[in-house]
C-alpha cells in the first residue's frame, strides 16, 4: 500500500526524481517506486543551468526498450534508497541523477553499475539518454 510516513531523506530524493512513489508492505517495509520513463531536459534560456525535466512515455521512445516500467527500489531502515537493487536501477539512477545535474552523487552511484555480461538492450537505450545531455555546459559536468 502507499507509505503515510516517508522519511526526510526520501522527501529530499523526491525533488531529484521526475516521478515517485513510496510503497509499504505488512512489515513496514518501504519501497520507492519508480517509474523508468525517458527523459528530456528543459532548456531555460534565462536559468541555463537549471534542471526540470520532462518525461518521454511513447511507444517509440520509451516502452518498446525497456522489460519494466518501473523499478521498485527498498528503503532502508535509515531511510536512505538501497543503491544497487539491480543494475538497471543503478544505471537508471545515475542517468537521472546526471540530467538532474547532480554530478557527485551521480559518481557514487556509479560503483554499483558492473556487470560481467553482455548488455541487455533496456541497459543500451537507458546509457541512450546520456547522449541527449553530452553537450551540457555546466563547470561540473566533465
Amino acid at each position: 500500500f502507499i507509505a503515510d510516513v516517508i522519511s526526510p531523506e526520501i522527501a529530499r530524493l523526491g525533488q531529484t526524481l521526475a516521478h515517485w512513489l513510496v510503497l509499504e508492505n505488512e512489515f513496514s517495509q518501504q519501497f520507492v517506486m519508480l517509474p523508468n520513463y525517458g527523459l528530456r531536459q528543459v532548456a531555460v534560456k534565462s536559468c541555463p543551468f537549471s534542471s526540470p525535466l520532462v518525461t518521454v512515455r511513447t511507444r517509440a521512445l520509451w516502452s518498446s526498450h525497456v522489460q519494466s516500467r518501473y523499478y521498485l527500489l527498498p528503503v532502508h531502515v535509515s531511510g536512505e534508497i538501497k543503491a544497487g537493487a539491480s543494475f538497471s536501477s543503478s544505471l537508471y539512477m545515475v542517468v537521472l541523477r546526471l540530467f538532474r545535474r547532480e554530478y557527485v552523487l551521480a559518481a557514487r552511484l556509479m560503483r554499483h553499475c558492473h556487470m560481467d555480461t553482455q548488455l541487455h538492450p533496456e541497459h543500451a537505450w537507458t546509457l541512450s539518454l546520456v547522449a541527449l545531455i553530452q553537450h551540457d555546459a555546466h563547470p561540473d559536468a566533465h
